[in-house]
């Protein structure tokens, strides 16, 4: 069972009409810069919401689990360790970065694009990726 299958099978809570508007802000926020690969909304659970664009993450149904996992251990970590709250989790990869921030109320949103834009254009993106998320799901 790929992400699509797991995607259409289950609601997760979301309504329909809601994850179409994810979708079209996910896919706004997207478009607007070309370095900007791709974005995906998932819950604490590491259920995906919803997703752009489909090819990133259409094949890679462990992705959406991943993304909770690491936000989770990372954030129980800096709690024990540091005794702080975690703001948001960057990972580099040689092409990549990939950017994953707890959206408040049971969601996780990553934000991936190509290496080299900078982490203030990719930290004020997922701010408003989560904004609009906020505003969507009043």
């Amino acid at each position: 069972m790929d992400i699509e299958d797991i995607f259409r099978e289950f609601s997760f809570g979301v309504k329909d009409n809601i994850r179409d508007k994810l979708l079209k802000m996910l896919k706004t926020e997207i478009d607007r810069s070309k370095r900007t690969i791709g974005a995906i909304i998932v819950t604490d659970e590491g259920l995906p919401i919803a997703y752009y664009p489909n090819d990133l993450f259409s094949d890679k149904s462990g992705f959406s689990p991943s993304l909770a996992i690491i936000e989770n251990t990372v954030e129980k970590s800096i709690k024990e360790l540091l005794d702080g709250d975690l703001d948001y989790i960057t990972i580099a990869t040689n092409n990549h970065i990939l950017i994953i921030k707890n959206a408040g109320n049971g969601y996780i949103v990553s934000l991936i694009s190509q290496k080299g834009v900078p982490m203030n254009v990719l930290y004020r993106k997922i701010l408003r990726i989560i904004k609009r998320i906020e505003e969507i799901m009043k």
